[in-house]
C-alpha cells in the first residue's frame, strides 16, 4: 500500500465489541472482519502502546506499567523517554525516509509515553473525534505515507465509570459513529 492508516482505540478489545454490538452499528457491519488479536502483558496504556510502537514486549522496552520502583523509590515511567531504548517502527520508518504523522490530543506531544512509544513521528494536535478524523484526512491527502490516529476516550470513560456505564457507552457510540 502507499498508505496506511492506524486507528488505535485504547480501551476497546474483540470481547467487548462483540458483546456492545447493539450500541455500534457501523463496527457491527465489520463484524465478519473483525479478528481477535492478543495485548501484552501486564495490559497497562503504557506497556501495550509501547509495544505496539516498537514490536517489543514491555520487558524489552521496560515500559511495564505508568511507574516502578527503581533506585529505593518509584519512578514514572512516563517521564524518562531515555528508558525505553527499542526504536519505534516510526523512527524505523524515517530512518527508511517514510513520514509518519500521530494524531492525538496536543497534551500528549512531547510526553513521556509518546516519546517512547511513538517517537519518529510528527505530532499532529487534535482534540475531539471530529477533529482528529479530519486531521488524519488531510494527512492523507497530502500524501503522508503512515498516520496514527489514538483514541483514548473509551479507556477514560472505562476507568472512570465502569465498562458499561452511561459515560462509556456514549464515548463507544461517539466512535462508532
Amino acid at each position: 500500500a502507499d498508505q496506511l492508516l492506524l486507528i488505535l482505540v485504547d480501551g476497546l478489545g474483540y470481547e467487548l465489541i462483540q458483546e456492545y454490538a447493539g450500541h455500534t452499528p457501523t463496527l457491527r457491519r465489520m463484524r465478519d472482519d473483525i479478528r481477535s488479536i492478543h495485548t501484552v502483558v501486564p495490559s497497562t496504556t503504557a506497556a501495550a502502546i509501547t509495544a505496539f510502537g516498537t514490536g517489543e514486549r514491555p520487558g524489552t522496552t521496560n515500559m511495564v506499567g505508568f511507574s516502578v520502583a527503581y533506585g529505593g523509590g518509584v519512578m514514572n515511567l512516563l517521564a524518562p523517554t531515555e528508558w525505553q531504548p527499542v526504536p519505534t517502527y516510526f523512527e524505523r520508518l524515517a530512518a527508511a525516509g517514510v513520514a509518519s504523522a500521530v494524531i492525538s490530543p496536543a497534551r500528549f506531544a512531547g510526553s513521556g509515553l509518546t516519546g517512547a512509544a511513538l517517537r519518529g513521528a510528527r505530532h499532529v494536535p487534535a482534540e475531539t473525534l471530529d477533529d482528529r478524523v479530519s486531521a488524519a484526512l488531510r494527512e492523507l491527502r497530502a500524501g503522508t505515507p503512515v498516520v496514527y490516529l489514538y483514541w483514548s476516550e473509551i479507556d477514560h470513560a472505562g476507568h472512570g465509570s465502569g465498562v458499561g456505564s452511561d459515560s462509556w457507552i456514549g464515548a463507544l457510540e461517539e466512535f462508532d459513529a
